[in-house]
């Protein structure tokens, strides 16, 4: 993917215009459209100032490798990009369903130890619920007899 591509897809997925891309490079819009059609070379200048403005490494804007471009924009909201042949495409999205499919048998999982977990607390929060009733019948002073020893003697001795 070209660089002016890149630009083009991250200004997008930033919702930013081409106006305002310009302004915030301090150029001309018509110079700016020219950059990001490829019509003319943006400067190295620009091209740090344009990774700043998409919070990225230069050296991920000026890679010309092709490939998947995957992007958050400021609301979350995935764009992917993706270049090469149709094989290459198809190949990239299998990649993605799978990540995805993985994903929701990761939650799922997930999903089934918090009801587990849950079960257990509720179970632990009964046996606890139980306890001072059964060991408050005993005499504190017990031995393992059985036997109960007064405390007077215990306290005269």
């Amino acid at each position: 993917m070209k660089i002016n591509e890149k630009i083009r897809l991250m200004r997008e997925s930033k919702k930013f215009t081409q106006a305002e891309m310009a302004e915030k490079l301090n150029m001309s819009v018509s110079g700016y459209r020219k950059n990001e059609t490829g019509q003319s070379k943006i400067d190295h200048h620009k091209l740090e100032r344009c990774a700043a403005l998409f919070d990225v490494e230069l050296i991920e804007l000026i890679s010309l490798g092709n490939g998947r471009v995957v992007l958050l924009n400021d609301d979350n909201n995935l764009a992917i990009a993706v270049t090469g042949s149709t094989a290459e495409i198809a190949l990239e999205l299998q990649k993605m369903h799978l990540s995805i499919t993985y994903k929701d048998e990761i939650i799922a999982h997930k999903e089934r130890l918090i009801d587990a977990q849950k079960r257990e607390i509720l179970s632990l929060k009964t046996i606890i619920a139980l306890m001072p009733k059964r060991c408050g019948s005993l005499h504190p002073s017990t031995t393992d007899s059985g036997n109960a020893e007064p405390e007077e003697e215990n306290n005269s001795a």
